[in-house]
């Protein structure tokens, strides 16, 4: 019996070595196999999130710490293990098909391809790929060239291998833009890029592509692009945060201002531009030319923000009190609203029924006085009440006349006491101070009749 127990004990003990030497042979093997483990997403998802680490650790760290930081991160994002992309994979056609691309990251890697080309004959020489350089470089390089990204089309020939097929616009003179298109390889790889400009993808019968567009090889090879210092980016420096997306909105429609007033006509709020300018081209452009050097000064203070269903509104707040409205879908996709008065805008809508009832009409006065300042005549016309227009301001012109008499050339209002008149009528004394000098000032009588069911009113003036 005891023989049987010893052999029992003696079998069970050597069972249990082999469990144990077997986990340690595989898990010996799975930490070999493993001593490279790549990410199976996209190059695009890679960096994105890579990024994002980036900009959250800088924000919290101190300046010590964000310099060691951004060191090690450097090394990982400018330069990638060919491994990684499967470089020795041959290229599939359906790679080769041009999409349509609207992401930000694409945008700023873009933008800074681009900024670097137009920078210097230098630089712009040697992004060229080799093939092109017996091109003359004056042919499509100009000095001080502003310019406005409106169309992109990619195609990720390789993991590391991606080619952005651009329509953009390039300031030609005062007041004045011309349409081109460029093309840009990106290897990912070694952080570095060539551009295919216009004129030399219209020499090769290569313009006018869009989405759904094979590429030829012929064109953009798959081979590695040699980085130098002349064609190389680096994602440190891209950055796509809110903020960062807000001052490049702003410096589109800059460049609209400075440059092509048909784009930004075009690029009106289709309500707005109905309402504020009769969807009528000159008084639309009459007005820019009057307010163009007040808007290329002008300088972002803040934004508020208000998401909507399949876009998102920005207020963009000034410090010449030129706040104007962008509803963007993408960077490249919006429509703008050059005054926050005109229309009511959601959110606004939801500041003013947050209020008390007789509270309301201090919003609907501020629209008036900001409409004064910006000599948007027929907005307050369109919001005087009847009585008045019919018994003083049958004409439109006697009114703007009383107006610029009365009224100064940028008008601050303070509210002092008012009288409820009825449930929605309220009237208000208003002290209206000369902006340039507010020791001047002029007194006057505001009745605000208010819309039971919107933010629309109307209102009386009398000194």
């Amino acid at each position: 019996m005891k023989k049987n127990r010893i052999i029992l004990l003696l079998v069970v003990s050597i069972f249990v070595l082999c469990i144990l030497l077997t986990y340690y042979l595989f898990r010996k093997k799975d930490i070999e196999d493993n001593d490279f483990i790549y990410d199976e997403n996209t190059v695009e998802d890679i960096i994105e999130n890579d990024i994002e680490n980036i900009e959250s650790d800088t924000i919290e760290s101190n300046n010590g710490e964000q310099e060691n930081q951004e060191s090690s991160q450097k090394k990982s994002l400018d330069v990638y293990d060919d491994d990684l992309y499967e470089e020795f994979e041959p290229v599939k056609e359906e790679n080769l098909i041009l999409e349509k691309e609207n992401d930000k990251s694409s945008y700023f890697i873009i933008k800074y391809c681009l900024s670097n080309f137009y920078s210097s004959k230098e630089n712009a020489y040697n992004s060229l790929d080799y093939k092109e350089r017996n091109y003359d470089i004056n042919n499509f390089y100009d000095e001080g060239t502003s310019f406005c990204v409106d169309e992109i089309y990619k195609a990720s020939i390789k993991n590391s291998k991606i080619i952005y097929y651009v329509y953009y616009r390039i300031s030609k003179g005062e007041k004045n833009t011309i349409n081109k298109q460029i093309m840009i390889k990106i290897d990912s790889s070694n952080a570095a890029f060539y551009i295919y400009p216009y004129e030399y993808l219209k020499s090769i019968n290569y313009t006018d592509l869009k989405d759904g567009d094979k590429i030829s090889l012929d064109v953009v090879d798959d081979t590695e692009i040699k980085r130098t210092k002349y064609n190389q980016y680096s994602l440190m420096k891209i950055k796509y945060d809110e903020p960062t997306c807000i001052k490049e909105l702003f410096a589109r429609f800059e460049f609209d201002v400075k440059y092509d007033l048909i784009h930004l006509y075009n690029s009106l709020d289709e309500e707005y531009k109905t309402i504020r300018f009769e969807n009528n081209f000159e008084k639309f452009t009459n007005f820019m030319n009057n307010r163009r050097q007040v808007y290329t000064e002008d300088i972002i203070n803040g934004y508020q923000k208000y998401e909507l269903n399949w876009y998102t509104q920005y207020i963009i707040i000034c410090f010449n009190d030129d706040n104007f409205v962008i509803n963007m879908v993408d960077l490249m996709n919006y429509s703008i609203q050059l005054d926050y008065y005109t229309t009511a805008l959601p959110a606004y809508s939801e500041l003013y029924n947050s209020m008390f009832i007789h509270i309301r009409p201090k919003y609907c006065m501020d629209r008036i006085r900001k409409a004064i300042n910006d000599e948007n005549y027929e907005f307050i016309y369109q919001k005087l009440d009847e009585v008045q227009k019919s018994n003083y301001f049958k004409n439109f012109d006697d009114f703007v006349t009383y107006i610029k008499q009365n009224f100064y050339q940028k008008n601050i209002f303070e509210y002092g006491k008012y009288k409820k008149v009825s449930d929605l009528v309220y009237m208000y004394d208003v002290k209206v101070k000369d902006e340039s000098n507010e020791s001047i000032y002029r007194t006057f009588k505001m009745t605000v009749t208010l819309n039971a069911e919107s933010e629309d009113f109307t209102i009386s003036i009398s000194s």
